[in-house]
């Protein structure tokens, strides 16, 4: 800047200056949330010359790297902070480059845009918008539902929906989900299906079938059935229905009945179609008919088969005698044949009851018959029972033993067959003398596989004889005892023995037990109990169907170890009758219970304590002791619920336990009667996190803080309900009194805290448990900002509350200040804290502040800082003052510090002189500025004539002068009267002798009207004297007459031009008589007079016409000016001049008034003549 200084001072002036490239023509942008933007652009000189400049910015928010350059070319990086702006701001203004080559302005525009959300096409916009979407078409309804741009969509729509459809994002989506969602929002109704019968019936049928029931459903929307058939012969098409195979409102379900899967009579089956809040029954009713003759007679001789089975076993239980087995099962034999049954081992068992009924000799013919035919007998137990019915004519012990031996070998070789072993039983010696080899060989057939009834009979008769035989239960032993008790063969000595052996038995066996049970029901026996109960408590049984067993156990005052805690455990809901006294006497001694039923015990007693009140006085101390120890572990459940009640008091309480009650306050118990729910979630909008409790016995308890909540159902599928499938919800604890204890024990507790502040507005009680909320991890961001703005809200509407100042010192100001950093800077203010204000202000800039709390804070701040210079101070006092709010104070600041573009600073230096400020310090950094960057010097007049009255600097004040006369000479630019005056009072006192300044002084005084006497004389002055030194130029025509004539100056007439003083600049003129006649063209130079004025003098004559064209050459450029023209005009003809004479005689002459041409050539003789006298040559 001295530099161009200097250059002013000594006369080099620019006529033009390169403009300076800059890469662009503005900064636009779209940005996020927070984020910075971040760029460069390049500066550079055309010319390849070194410029220097600085850089300047509207907005704090704009950095730039380097501030000032001084190169041929630069890079400039530029940094926009966006910082708590937010989406919809935009941010605007310029970037200004004040250079030596002049000042530019680059504009900028930001618009902020929502943080990292992906722009995605919606295709609704509105809630209705996509209702009608899914009614249209459900499955690009669902595209959106799933994608990530539908929760932005609900937030901007139907924030109440968010939390809704989180929970249905916590599962796997599908359509069942968004049906869900819908009519869980009451956008639409659920879809009811409807079937148009619900059962037939059919009559005998000869061949398979196709039949159909027809399906309503009540309105649009999705849903998926599940089509089942509990019989064989019905058949479904589609186990699986869902809304595309409807047809409008309706579907066709169709359904088979299988001809070859009926049976003859009635058959009866059920289509089953099950669904979301759907549970249709459809009973369909066939008659067989008669089955076919080969089929009805299989049906008799399976019939027959099992007549002759039983008939045996009424024999063998001696339900009947001999004769009448004997009878029968002929009968059920020749049934059997009559059937069409055959086989060689039913012809056997005919020859055998043909032996029991006295028939040897027929029996005897069949016999030796078949064995004539004996290749047949094929099979082991044919061949077995061939050899086993001889015997019954030929009794030689010889011919039984060898037929023994026989069995034996084919026994041995067919040890699985127990038919042979069953021969075996009545042939062979040791069985028959000794019952425990037979017994032995029976099981032994179990082991191999035996399950036949008839078998079992022989060992059940075995150990009715013998009950000692029975050494072990296995299972053989239990399904020969499940026979016996079934056919009614136990005695009481083998039920004896059947005690003794269970109550050694070390594990739990359900058969055992099972038969166990069947056999007490039978001969109820306290020994009997004794086993049941001690196998089910080995067994840990603590279902609801072993609780009978032990409830006959204490009834009959069994004492077995385990037995009261198993009687409890087994339990189930509450038991309104007094628990036995045995069991209430055990429990106030030792009470090792599960705390569930340790509860339910002590529950009881309280509930019968009008009835037995010395067990409740026994009870009550381990009671409360119980109590307080459940609420410390922080439990809870019905019964406990009940005792919380009883024996909780204020006295009582600690703050830990408190803190524990806050929490069971909350506690819900949630039941569900479907039993294909496995889990229920709970969602609060307050909490980050769902809760997730699994059912047990269609309960589960969760914590339910706020009324801003949505409860789910999780199905083993995954599949969330939220409306479809029914539950109940119900308080643990309903006591009043445990909340107001809480308030006063642990007014911190989290449950308490969000419970409060949900529901409703700070005061000045609840306050500090904001404050308090906010810090807890657990709460979601959204509503930690919502806690923020409440709190700021609040004592926005309560100025002056005391707790004020104490909570600005406490809190971490950056949150708040996120949230909603006007409200929060204005409270700083408001309570002197001016450093944290300005300090946020910094941060997330100046804009949506309120402007008088703004000018306050910078107010204060200058003072605090006792006018130090601070740059973001200084940019907060400019924004006041660009949105014209501010006082003396923020105004004598900038007008100390502020640096800025030309127009800004003279905006400025205008406020400074309404506030009659000091604004010298200003007014010369305007001044350099305008002479360095060759711009916005309009207008600085004022500015200049302040300066020059504050006594500023005098080579600044006559460079300034030296400029803007250039300007005003050479660029013809506007400049007011301060500069001239500063000239003249320069000139009077010998100083100002610059050409420039006296050339441009000198037209100034051309220009006024009334220039006074003092400056006509000065004028005069000045123009003789650059007249003499040959400096003419078109402005001294704006002289008076008298003036012109003594500077030779009235005959002229100027062609003026302004160009590059480097230029070559020439003329193409002709001069004609205003008819175009006379004339040749002639092109000459012009000559410069002055830097980069150049001009033509022409002697026009009266009729006179010129035309001319200018041509600048240039930079290798050539240029021409357009046509013009001018004409003689200046006739006087009062005039006497030798000139004047000479147009008045043209005139005359072109008028053709020859008496006026007669009087001006006399007149130009006689001035002509008397020249000559007196001006002689010598």
């Amino acid at each position: 800047m001295k530099r161009r200084i200097e250059q002013l001072l000594n006369g080099i002036f620019e006529y033009e200056t390169p403009k300076l490239q800059i890469s662009v023509d503005k900064i636009e942008a779209r940005v996020r949330e927070g984020k910075t933007v971040r760029g460069t652009f390049q500066l550079e000189n055309p010319a390849q010359k070194k410029v220097k400049g600085f850089l300047y910015a509207e907005s704090p928010r704009v950095a730039f790297e380097p501030a000032a350059f001084s190169s041929i070319s630069e890079k400039v990086l530029y940094e926009i902070d966006t910082k708590g702006m937010e989406k919809g701001d935009v941010l605007e203004g310029k970037l200004t480059v004040a250079s030596s080559l002049g000042e530019y302005a680059i504009p900028y525009r930001l618009e902020i845009e929502a943080s990292e959300v992906k722009e995605t096409v919606r295709p609704c916009e509105s809630l209705a918008d996509f209702v009608f979407l899914a009614q249209k078409d459900f499955q690009k309804a669902y595209v959106f539902f799933a994608s990530e741009g539908f929760s932005e969509f609900l937030r901007e729509k139907a924030p109440e929906l968010a939390l809704l459809y989180e929970g249905f994002q916590g599962s796997a989506m599908s359509y069942r989900s968004l049906e869900e969602f819908l009519v869980s929002a009451g956008l639409k109704e659920p879809v009811v299906i409807q079937a148009d019968k619900t059962e037939a019936s059919y009559d005998a049928m000869p061949q398979t079938i196709r039949e159909s029931l027809t399906l309503t459903k009540s309105n649009w929307g999705f849903f998926k059935l599940e089509v089942t058939s509990d019989a064989d012969f019905l058949k479904v098409e589609r186990p699986v229905v869902t809304t595309d195979e409807f047809i409008g409102s309706t579907y066709t379900l169709n359904y088979l009945i299988d001809r070859e899967a009926l049976h003859a009579g009635r058959n009866f089956g059920k289509i089953r179609i099950h669904g979301v809040g759907t549970e249709l029954t459809f009973e369909v009713k066939v008659h067989g008919g008669s089955l076919r003759k080969q089929e009805e007679n299989l049906k008799r001789q399976h019939q027959e088969i099992a007549a002759l089975y039983e008939c045996y076993m009424d024999f063998r239980l001696k339900r009947i005698q001999a004769e009448t087995w004997v009878e029968r099962s002929l009968k059920a034999w020749d049934e059997y044949t009559k059937a069409g049954g055959t086989g060689t081992m039913m012809e056997l068992i005919h020859i055998h009851l043909l032996f029991s009924a006295g028939k040897e000799e027929e029996a005897c013919l069949l016999l030796d018959r078949m064995e004539q035919q004996r290749n047949h007998l094929t099979a082991p137990e044919q061949q077995g029972y061939f050899l086993y019915l001889t015997t019954f004519y030929n009794k030689d012990k010889k011919y039984i033993d060898y037929v023994e031996e026989k069995l034996g070998e084919l026994s041995l070789r067919n040890p699985e067959n127990w038919k042979l072993t069953w021969f075996l039983l009545y042939i062979r010696e040791n069985y028959l003398r000794h019952p425990g080899q037979k017994l032995e060989a029976i099981r032994q057939q179990h082991i191999y596989g035996c399950a036949s009834r008839i078998m079992y009979l022989e060992a059940a008769l075995v150990l009715q004889k013998s009950p000692l035989l029975l050494k072990r239960l296995e299972d053989f032993e239990i399904c020969v005892l499940r026979l016996m008790v079934k056919e009614d063969l136990l005695n009481p000595e083998l039920i004896m023995q059947i005690v003794e052996l269970a109550g050694r038995y070390r594990e739990y066996h359900q058969g055992l037990v099972e038969t166990l049970k069947k056999i007490y029901a039978k001969n109820p026996t306290k020994s009997l109990l004794r086993a049941i109960v001690s196998l089910l408590l080995k067994g840990r049984k603590k279902d609801k169907d072993c609780f009978v067993w032990y409830e006959r156990g204490v009834e009959q005052d069994l004492r077995i170890t385990g037995l009261y805690e198993y009687y409890i455990e087994s339990m189930e809901g509450p038991m309104e009758k007094p628990l036995p006294q045995i069991i209430r006497m055990y429990f106030s001694y030792n009470n090792t219970l599960d705390y569930r039923k340790k509860a339910f015990v002590y529950a009881n007693v309280i509930r019968n304590k009008d009835k037995d009140p010395k067990a409740y006085q026994s009870y009550r101390p381990a009671m409360e002791k119980f109590m307080v120890d459940e609420l410390m572990l922080g439990h809870i459940n019905e019964d406990l619920a009940f005792l919380y009640e009883m024996f909780i008091s204020e006295s009582l309480l600690n703050r830990r336990m408190a803190e524990n009650l806050s929490r069971l306050l909350f506690t819900c118990q949630i039941r569900v009667e479907d039993p294909s729910i496995r889990y229920v979630l709970v969602y609060h909008e307050e909490l980050k996190k769902e809760e997730k409790c699994p059912l047990k016995n269609g309960r589960a308890n969760v914590q339910i803080y706020t009324e801003n909540h949505r409860i789910f159902l999780e199905d083993g599928e995954g599949n969330r309900y939220e409306a479809s499938v029914p539950y109940t919800v119900k308080n643990m604890l309903t006591d009043l009194r445990f909340r107001e204890y809480c308030l006063k024990l642990a007014p911190d507790s989290a449950g308490l805290l969000l419970n409060i502040c949900s529901s409703g507005k700070p005061d000045q009680e609840t306050v500090p448990k904001y404050a308090a909320l906010l810090e807890l991890e657990e709460i979601r961001d959204a509503y930690r900002r919502k806690l923020r703005q409440e709190l700021l809200d609040f004592y926005d509407q309560n100025p002056g509350e005391d707790s004020l100042y104490e909570f600005l010192h406490e809190i971490d100001l950056i949150p708040f200040a996120e949230t909603d950093r006007c409200r929060l800077t204005e409270l700083l203010i408001s309570e002197g804290m001016s450093r944290e204000a300005f300090s946020l202000a910094g941060i997330y800039g100046p804009e949506k502040l309120n402007l008088l709390s703004l000018v306050s804070l910078c107010h204060r701040m200058v003072l605090t800082m006792e006018y130090g210079e601070d740059e973001m101070l200084l940019a907060l006092c400019h924004y006041c003052f660009v949105h014209e709010k501010y006082d003396e104070v923020i105004l004598a600041y900038l007008l100390r510090y502020y640096d800025g573009p030309v127009e800004s600073m003279k905006e400025l230096w205008l406020a400074g002189k309404d506030f009659e400020a000091d604004t010298f310090v200003l007014e010369e950094k305007i001044l350099i500025m305008v002479m360095f960057t060759r711009s916005g010097a309009e207008h600085t007049e004022e500015i200049f004539d302040s300066y020059r009255k504050a006594l500023g600097r005098k080579m600044l004040l006559q460079a300034y002068v030296m400029y803007r006369a250039y300007d005003y000479l050479v660029k013809d630019l506007p400049v007011k009267e301060p500069v001239f005056r500063y000239i003249e009072r320069g000139y009077v006192k010998g100083k100002n002798k610059e050409d420039v300044c006296l050339l441009a002084l000198l037209r100034f005084y051309g220009s006024l009207k009334e220039p006074g006497e003092k400056r006509r004389e000065l004028s005069r002055e000045l123009l003789q004297s650059f007249t003499n030194r040959g400096v003419r130029m078109a402005f001294f025509k704006d002289f008076p007459a008298e003036d012109q004539r003594a500077c030779q100056l009235y005959d002229k007439t100027f062609v003026e031009y302004r160009a590059n003083p480097g230029a070559l600049v020439n003329i193409r003129y002709q001069i004609t008589d205003g008819k175009d006649k006379g004339g040749r063209v002639i092109t000459e130079p012009m000559t410069r007079v002055y830097e980069g004025i150049f001009v033509k003098e022409f002697t026009l004559f009266y009729g006179d016409h010129l035309k001319y064209q200018v041509m600048e050459e240039w930079d290798q450029k050539t240029k021409e000016s357009e046509m013009q023209e001018k004409n003689y005009q200046d006739i006087n003809l009062s005039r006497s001049s030798r000139y004047d004479l000479l147009n008045q005689m043209s005139k005359a002459f072109l008028e053709q008034n020859l008496e006026d041409a007669e009087f001006a050539i006399l007149q130009f003789k006689e001035q002509e003549a008397l020249a000559d006298h007196i001006f002689r040559l010598m």
